[in-house]
């Protein structure tokens, strides 16, 4: 799958979690995932094992870190 389309496809799906937030809730979630990108890139033990994931397992990995965090966002209220 090309890159444009999985950046499209991504950007829509992420839309439909956020469309209903307000400003503060945008920015807890700005702030949730800033901090769950810094985890996974110190957590990574190193950039080639990152650059070996196919297109569709980066969308994967992308998808599950922002429902987790939605997820556990939404269950905090």
């Amino acid at each position: 799958m090309p890159l444009k389309q999985l950046k499209k496809e991504l950007k829509e799906e992420v839309m439909i979690y956020i469309k209903g937030m307000n400003e503060s809730e945008l920015a807890i979630l700005t702030t949730g995932l800033r901090m769950e990108q810094k985890h996974y890139a110190t957590s990574s033990t190193s950039t080639t094992q990152d650059s070996q994931l196919t297109f569709s397992a980066k969308k994967a990995k992308v998808k599950q870190i922002i429902v987790s965090f939605i997820i556990s966002y939404n269950s905090s209220w």
